[in-house]
């Protein structure tokens, strides 16, 4: 068999066939513009090739090679309905033939000029056509199935013959109005619309995977249902009829669906109907391309928007400093470092102002009444060592005393067992692994009410640490009473992965306010060194100051003496005047993010900055407290301290929403696939779906084509002299990217 670079140069030199590289055992361009690059030129032929020598060949039908196709697909009884037409017409003409790997058949003939249509099924079930605008792949590519396309006349020694009349796809007819009316009726009428929508689409180039082809679907889909101002089951079917035939692969009915749906909703820059003012009445092809062009731009443009560019990891490095704060958060944090195998500095700290801030709930306030509870996330990869914290801090509480008190239970089952918990215990501390997990599951469409209200109930409890919880009303009082919760202090601290936290995000997590209350903890290291540890008893310091502050009775007593309720009178915590400056020049800058949305799209980030000052105070609170027993005041340092980690948390958090939150399942994937990618650095075809798992197989092909073609990833094969050879996917920018 000859070499594949051989076979192309040959095509190329010998026969003229431009010609362009083809994934290695499957259909999709390598190119940026997938068949729009073919080249006859054997020098850049040989480039290619020389690049990727396991690449199959690709060949643009139609005018621009002198042939069409009839394929015929075996999987679709397509030699059936052949030999039925052959019965009906007479034999097929002698001419150029080849066996494609699935069973199936090329017949190639002279291109019958004019405009040759892509079509599948139109001359029946099972055969296709390929002109303008198609493409084949040619022999000796290899296909999916591991089997050889082969000539069985080959172009160099058999003539093309002329198209039988009966292999001629009829013309198209102008589409019938569908039943469905429009809900508002254009000047223009819906048949006059339906045929030029019909002609612009034409005019279209067609969507290639990986060549830009989930923008190029979205472009048409955006001509219809906002340029001709079609209802979305009208462009359902122009797109299905018209345009996706030509489409390589053709797109499916949930995903057409989901492109005119999602064009149908986005914002435009144009007014709806727009193709149809004056100067676009008159259905002129030529006039339809460079429209078709506008749209794609702006296309690709949102498309480029959706994927943002990855910042370096050593842009969003912590600073070593805010990993050390003072006082005895420092402390513990230095402990609990210090006896980790896998230390986590980071999500250690995350842990420990949570976990200090639930042991002062309750107890002091700020001179706004903000409180110290705390809702912190601790993110990182699975084996990264994002346990240890969780462990050493009911190593403390069991020490002090605390874990009957303060501890409430590692998992939860519904809305209704949080607030029962804290009813039991108004200062409380919950410790959950898998937080990710239960995310997903409040937000998933089959969700019980139950799950779904554990959000909900955590929001609630946030904002009510300074009033009073109301409880639920039952019909039977005497038997269920109402249980209301004074000022209650609820502090959480929860782990996850990456891949699952942003997987069960949702736009309405981000608007609602509930990521916006989380301080997430994000693990910079998913491999740290291992070291050698000795389990050692927890320091006396640790302990002491943990049962002074849960033990401390001195607070304010309120007006009245009321017995029982002189523990809900905090202590007021002041901030120095040099803190309070600090504060208002932060809660400006916050202020000025909120209104100038800079660093906001569609997904509403700038609602992550709502409470930035909140936390920034109540984690001065928290760190006060720990510096100074007697009588804490906030200094200008530890507010400033405290702004600085806020600042880095809050802006942490929304490059990694932007990059993997998405308003749309194809946006969410999308994004989900490159932050896989890039926090790998490379990664193999296998683990990458093994690491996506449960995604549409076609969509993934789909989004990695994209990825490609935006350059935002670069595919590369490697072929051992033993085993099985493999793709490999790589960040561009390198592994370092975030």
């Amino acid at each position: 068999m000859p070499l594949l670079i051989d076979s192309a140069i040959q095509y190329a030199e010998l026969l003229g066939w431009p010609v362009f590289p083809v994934r290695p055992s499957g259909k999709t361009p390598l190119t940026p513009r997938g068949f729009h690059d073919a080249s006859s030129d054997p020098a850049l032929v040989r480039t290619w090739w020389q690049r990727w020598p396991d690449a199959n060949i690709g060949v643009p039908a139609g005018e621009v090679s002198g042939f069409v196709v009839i394929d015929i697909d075996a999987k679709s009884d397509g030699p059936s309905t052949l030999a039925e037409l052959v019965e009906l017409h007479g034999a097929v003409p002698t001419t150029v033939q080849g066996r494609t790997g699935g069973g199936g058949a090329h017949y190639l003939f002279k291109h019958p000029g004019g405009k040759f249509r892509n079509t599948a099924g139109v001359l029946g079930r099972g055969i296709d056509t390929r002109g303008d605008g198609g493409y084949i792949v040619v022999p000796p590519s290899l296909h999916p199935s591991g089997t050889v396309y082969e000539w069985q006349r080959d172009p160099f020694s058999t003539e093309l013959a002329e198209l039988p009349a009966w292999l001629v796809p009829p013309a198209r007819e102008a589409a019938a109005p569908p039943p469905v009316r429009m809900a508002a009726p254009s000047i223009v009428g819906e048949d006059e619309r339906i045929r030029r929508a019909t002609a612009y689409l034409d005019a279209m180039d067609p969507s290639i995977s990986g060549a830009g082809g989930h923008a190029k679907a979205y472009a048409a889909a955006t001509a219809l249902v906002h340029g001709f101002d079609l209802s979305s089951s009208v462009a359902r079917q122009l797109f299905a009829s018209v345009f996706n035939p030509r489409c390589q692969p053709p797109w499916s009915d949930r995903e057409i669906d989901h492109k005119i749906a999602e064009a149908a909703r986005k914002p435009h820059d144009n007014p709806r109907g727009w193709l149809l003012a004056a100067g676009t009445l008159d259905g002129d092809q030529a006039h339809g391309r460079e429209v078709a062009d506008a749209i794609l731009t702006s296309a690709i443009a949102r498309a480029s928007a959706d994927i943002p560019p990855m910042r370096q990891r050593e842009l969003m490095a912590m600073p070593a400093d805010l990993m050390e704060p003072p006082g005895y958060i420092g402390e513990l944090c230095r402990w609990i470092n210090e006896t980790a195998y896998k230390p986590q500095p980071i999500l250690t700290l995350g842990t420990v102002l949570a976990f200090f801030g639930s042991v002062i709930g309750r107890k002091v306030k700020t001179p706004t009444d903000l409180r110290s509870n705390l809702y912190c996330l601790g993110v990182g990869r699975t084996g990264c060592g994002k346990n240890h914290s969780r462990i050493a801090i009911k190593r403390l509480c069991d020490a002090a005393g605390l874990t009957e008190k303060l501890l409430g239970g590692e998992e939860v089952a519904s809305d209704s067992a949080i607030l029962s918990a804290v009813a039991e215990r108004p200062a409380i501390f919950f410790l959950w692994d898998e937080i990710g997990h239960m995310i997903a599951a409040a937000n998933s469409r089959n969700a019980q009410s139950h799950v779904r209200g554990i959000p909900v109930t955590l929001t609630k409890l946030f904002t009510s640490a300074n009033s009073t919880v109301l409880g639920k009303e039952y019909a039977d009082r005497k038997t269920n009473p109402r249980r209301d919760i004074i000022q209650p202090n609820v502090g959480l601290y929860g782990t996850t992965t990456p891949g699952k936290l942003f997987a069960s995000i949702t736009p309405d997590e981000i608007s609602d306010g509930f990521l916006g209350r989380m301080l997430v903890f994000m693990s910079e290291n998913p491999t740290p060194e291992r070291r050698r540890v000795r389990i050692a008893d927890v320091p006396k310091s640790l302990v002491e100051l943990a049962q002074a502050w849960w033990q401390r009775d001195d607070l304010p007593r309120p007006p009245g003496n009321i017995a029982g309720v002189t523990q809900h009178a905090p202590l007021l915590v002041p901030f120095q005047d040099d803190a309070l400056i600090e504060l208002e020049a932060f809660e400006a800058e916050t202020d000025q993010k909120i209104a100038s949305r800079g660093s906001t799209d569609e997904l509403g980030l700038d609602a992550l900055w709502v409470r930035a000052s909140e936390h920034a105070q109540k984690v001065a609170l928290v760190i006060t407290a720990g510096c100074e027993f007697a009588s804490p005041v906030v200094t200008r340092d530890v507010l400033a301290w405290s702004i600085r980690l806020i600042r880095y948390l809050t802006v942490n958090l929304i490059e990694h929403v932007a990059h993997q939150v998405s308003a749309t399942d194809y946006g969410r994937d999308l994004k989900r696939v490159l932050a896989v990618i890039h926090e790998a650095g490379e990664i193999n075809r296998s683990s990458l779906m093994r690491r996506t798992q449960g995604m549409d197989p076609k969509r993934r092909d789909l989004i990695l084509n994209e990825l490609v073609q935006s350059d935002h990833i670069a595919i590369r094969d490697h072929k051992p002299k033993r085993g099985r050879p493999a793709t490999f996917y790589r960040a561009i920018g390198g592994a370092d990217a975030n």
